[in-house]
């Protein structure tokens, strides 16, 4: 195969993926409200009534938080007002050019959920990264909050420390070259293998908009942009110190606990920044445990909701 045959072969694949997203985002529209933050617009979705108003996000270079956690927010709408956001450049919301600084993010879900009309107090749950943000807004905002859970979350003291190897950081970036390129559209056995096609739980529109947003979405440039402000994001969160007497629950994977060098003593330091605590670990979860063990989760947030709930 010559150079040009390859090249014209890689032209096809990018053009085939443009015309792919514009029409799946012309077909899959947004379940939820579209709203203007900072020059660009932001997708937020809700089930449920009550209060607390519980507010979910996603960690690192997921393609949508709505299909991450899809299931949990059912269980949780049987509860109270359940929440999902997607950071710019997740999902439905669109990119942004700003900044992926931690005071950044904080700044755009205070006021998404201000516009949103969304009411407080809140109980923020974040996933794997998004642990730094919701921790960030507690810092920000203690009077809008009611409990923070960490889903596999990793603490300040071990974002600001980890280092990626060359070749993570290698597959990182390939990985968005390859989803520009069309090349995992194309192919579709990366789906396959993530279990996104073969989500029998998961209505079949849902499954559809899970891998559209997985073949347009997958570590691109807001992603990298703050993979590449992890570090930085992590120390401020540090350097801002405890969140007061904030409900605070710390939930591992068994893989992580078990698997991750310095994750449980990160963990067990992590839970002197509240005087009202608690660390578990979920058994037979790996770190997508939301995804693939939502009952667990939800179990554990209800205690937080209502913690006189048997």
């Amino acid at each position: 195969m010559t150079i040009v045959t390859v090249l014209c072969l890689l032209w096809a694949g990018f053009v085939y993926q443009l015309i792919s997203v514009k029409y799946e985002s012309k077909k899959y529209q947004p379940d939820g409200q579209m709203i203007e933050v900072e020059g660009h617009k932001m997708h937020i979705y809700a089930q449920g009534e009550g209060n607390p108003t519980v507010v979910m996000t996603v960690g690192l270079g997921s393609p949508s938080a709505v299909v991450d956690y899809y299931r949990v927010l059912e269980g949780l709408s049987h509860y109270t007002r359940a929440v999902v956001y997607e950071r710019p450049g997740y999902g439905w919301s669109e990119k942004s050019t700003t900044p992926r600084a931690i005071e950044q993010m904080t700044k755009e879900l205070y006021l998404l959920l201000e516009k949103s009309g969304e009411t407080p107090p809140y109980v923020l749950v974040g996933h794997s990264m998004g642990s730094l943000e919701i921790l960030h807004f507690a810092q920000t905002y203690p009077g809008l909050v009611a409990g923070v859970v960490l889903v596999d979350g990793g603490s300040p003291e071990y974002y600001r420390t980890v280092k990626f190897s060359t070749a993570l950081k290698a597959v990182i970036h390939g990985t968005r070259l390859v989803t520009r390129l069309g090349v995992i559209r194309i192919f579709g056995n990366a789906a396959t293998s993530l279990g996104i096609s073969t989500m029998t739980y998961f209505p079949k529109d849902m499954r559809n908009k899970a891998k559209a947003k997985f073949y347009s979405n997958w570590f691109n440039d807001n992603s990298i942009q703050e993979l590449k402000q992890l570090n930085r994001n992590a120390a401020i969160v540090e350097s801002n110190g405890p969140i007061g007497d904030i409900p605070f629950v710390l939930l591992s994977s068994e893989k992580s606990s078990k698997g991750v060098p310095g994750w449980d003593e990160t963990q067990k330091k992590l839970l002197a920044w509240s005087a009202n605590s608690r660390m578990k670990v979920i058994q037979g979860t790996s770190h997508s445990m939301h995804f693939n063990h939502p009952e667990a989760i939800v179990k554990e947030i209800v205690q937080v909701v209502s913690p006189n709930r048997q």
